[in-house]
């Protein structure tokens, strides 16, 4: 069976109206009792039942175990009720002045908290009115006036038995004493003057105490509630114009959403009434039941706000702070306070820790200038750097040496950002003039003197010595161009790279990560926990300049480019 905040086991539905639900139940004690249940889901409703519950508690009653509100349980218990009837009992030709003077305290004390007497089930115990239950309904002051009218003007029908007052025990009136002297009107004139004028003053105490002033109760709505019961406990006597006691003040709470907290809502009477000094005036505070702190953790700025906004709450202060591990992205929500299900009031403000992303370490470079390209390198990468590109200078000095670098010398920087660096070229040898050498000329030969006319036979042509070749000059070689680094891979122009790598045999212990960074960002190749000395073969797709980066526990330990 069902149980009501563990104490009451509700046995059966007794009935149901607009907006409650009688139950019969056991409680803890194991008695029988009647579990009202209260339909409240709006401020309005909340704010009548805390009315209802002051009722309650300023009536009393014999037959009423429990009443209890709070978010998502309204509700009270009453024990089964026994004696007369009140509607009976406005039906008795003779009715005792006690009870009718105790149903009319009864009627008032409701009205002052905004019921009607024809609103409440009463029960005679004794002679006493007990209450046996109590309908939620808000009526207007003059309803409530109207019908408690009605109900009073049947109680007063009939006759009246007075109250029973104790006769005094007889006693014997002793004998006079001869010698006492009798007592004349000179004798008892100023006793009588006295008694005349303190029961004056007697019955004067007594009208004011029976019939206080009336006063016209201020307007307090939209006031802070201690500010607007001062106004009220001390108002001003319109006749004498001086300061006097005014009326009592009761809280109950309310809700309304966008007023601040601690501001009456209402009160009851309305301003503007008319009300006999020390009555009581029920002020309605705007004091929303606490609301549960929403978690926010891995949420983003913009998250947190819409979820803080939803639960009806603020943004506090934010703080940032870096992480190691990267778990949690920039700008996200790490921690907060109140933290997660903590109760709070409407509109209480969540201070919020966020994510600055994980700490970006700096390193930087002596100055390079001088030394030798190789040595260069090597200070480049113990400060956690790479080499992506060298630029050749002609210069007159030694062949590889750097002269210039970027970034500056003792410049901070990201660990794993890259290095230029200017390195010195010889010039470039002028060849030598090429000359081509003039062959030597041999003696001229005398023409032969000539012979006598005689018929010669047919000459034969005497052989032509064999030219000899002009000799050659050797050509010179041309100067051995300067090994220079490849050039710089096209940005924007994806690459597929393939090749073998093995983790440095003194890579600490730990998890070993060989990234690759890339004009589309950084990737993770490989990770593997203590990788020291493995062989891996890598095949990836970069676009423009490609960066190997080793780490170990996600700091930086090699870097290299390909």
């Amino acid at each position: 069976m069902a149980r009501v905040d563990g104490k009451y086991e509700v046995l059966r539905e007794l009935s149901r109206e607009e907006n409650t639900i009688v139950q019969e139940a056991i409680s803890p004690e194991g008695q029988s009792v009647r579990l009202v249940w209260f339909d409240v889901h709006d401020p309005a409703t909340r704010a009548l039942f805390h009315r209802y519950r002051s009722a309650l508690r300023a009536v009393g009653s014999i037959f009423l175990v429990d009443v209890v509100a709070r978010p998502g349980a309204y509700y009270s218990v009453w024990l089964p009720p026994s004696g007369t009837p009140l509607e009976e009992y406005l039906g008795a030709p003779v009715k005792d002045e006690a009870t009718v003077d105790a149903v009319r305290t009864v009627a008032e004390m409701l009205a002052e908290h905004g019921f009607a007497l024809p609103d409440a089930q009463i029960f005679l115990e004794d002679g006493r009115p007990q209450l046996a239950a109590l309908k939620l309904i808000d009526r207007p002051l003059e309803e409530i006036a109207s019908l408690n009218r009605e109900l009073l003007s049947a109680l007063d029908a009939g006759r009246r038995r007075p109250r029973r007052r104790p006769k005094p025990a007889a006693s014997a009136r002793p004998p006079r004493d001869p010698a006492r002297p009798r007592l004349t009107w000179l004798g008892v004139l100023p006793g009588l003057l006295f008694l005349g004028g303190a029961g004056y003053l007697g019955a004067q105490a007594v009208s004011i105490y029976l019939n206080p002033p009336t006063y016209e109760v201020p307007g307090v709505v939209g006031e802070e509630a201690n500010k607007a019961a001062l106004e009220l406990v001390s108002v001003t006597d319109p006749r004498t114009g001086r300061e006097v006691s005014g009326f009592r003040v009761a809280f109950v709470d309310g809700e309304e959403a966008g007023k601040p907290q601690g501001v009456v809502l209402a009160q009851q009477p309305p301003p503007g009434s008319a009300l006999h000094a020390g009555r009581l005036v029920t002020l309605t505070v705007n004091n929303p039941p606490p609301l549960n702190v929403p978690k926010l953790s891995d949420l983003s700025v913009a998250e947190a706000r819409a979820a803080l906004k939803e639960a009806n709450l603020g943004v506090g202060k934010l703080a940032y702070t870096y992480v190691q591990d990267g778990s949690v992205p920039k700008g996200h929500v790490i921690a907060q306070y109140p933290e997660a299900g903590v109760q709070v009031g409407r509109g209480q403000k969540v201070s919020l820790l966020l994510s600055s992303g994980e700490r970006v370490q700096e390193t930087f470079l002596p100055d390079l200038t001088g030394l030798s390209f190789d040595e260069a390198r090597v200070l480049v990468e113990k400060a956690g750097l790479v080499v992506t590109r060298t630029e050749s200078v002609t210069s007159e000095r030694s062949e590889g040496t750097v002269l210039s670098q970027t970034p500056k010398p003792f410049a901070k920087v990201e660990v794993g950002s890259p290095v230029v660096l200017g390195v010195a070229r010889a010039p470039l040898a002028e060849p030598p003039r090429q000359t081509v050498p003039t062959e030597p000329l041999g003696p001229v030969p005398q023409p032969e003197p000539e012979p006598a006319p005689t018929p010669q036979p047919e000459p034969t042509p005497a052989p032509q010595p064999e030219p000899t070749p002009t000799p050659q000059p050797e050509a010179t070689p041309a100067p051995t161009p300067s090994p220079q680094t490849p050039a710089a891979p096209q940005a924007g122009v994806p690459r597929t790279l393939n090749f073998d790598f093995t983790f440095p045999s003194d890579l600490p212990e730990g998890e070993a990560e060989l990234r690759v960074i890339d004009e589309n960002g950084e990737q993770t190749l490989v990770r593997q926990p203590n990788a020291a000395g493995l062989p891996v073969s890598v095949e990836v797709t970069v676009t423009g300049r490609a960066v190997f980066r080793v780490m170990v526990n996600g700091q930086a330990y090699q870097s290299f480019e390909r």
